[in-house]
């Protein structure tokens, strides 16, 4: 399992916590739908600082924008003002979210600037689609 939807329950499990992240199993979070849904009444009491200073792989994520009132960009800017995240709390985000990702682990450095890891069926998979003009 790379990633469970919503999971914000799990705070109440310690070893759950624990669990999510020693295996680093993101939880994919709309903090709007939060609010509208009643999870929180205030999006200052929203358990995804704790989570996150707890080593969980915590993503943001929109859920059905125009029922709950914002795209993704609207739940970052929720929650980061609400919780007063630090600059780093916020890349923290962003980069939780690029890894738990779909891209390939071939893709995934290339963006965030890291060193791209050598492996042979990621340069065959690179010529292959060079090759075919994709």
């Amino acid at each position: 399992m790379d990633r469970v939807d919503h999971g914000l329950r799990s705070i109440e499990d310690a070893a759950l916590v624990a669990r999510l992240a020693d295996s680093h199993i993101a939880l994919t979070v709309c903090p709007l739908s939060n609010l509208k849904l009643c999870v929180f009444d205030d999006m200052t009491k929203h358990t995804l600082k704790n989570l996150l200073d707890r080593g969980v792989a915590v993503m943001i994520n929109s859920d059905d924008p125009a029922y709950f009132g914002g795209y993704v960009n609207a739940n970052y800017f929720a929650i980061v003002d609400a919780l007063k995240l630090s600059e780093d709390e916020a890349y923290t985000l962003l980069r939780n979210s690029l890894e738990a990702s779909f891209v390939t682990d071939w893709t995934c450095p290339r963006i965030t600037g890291q060193p791209v890891p050598l492996r042979l069926e990621d340069l065959l998979a690179d010529e292959t689609r060079a090759a075919s003009g994709i």
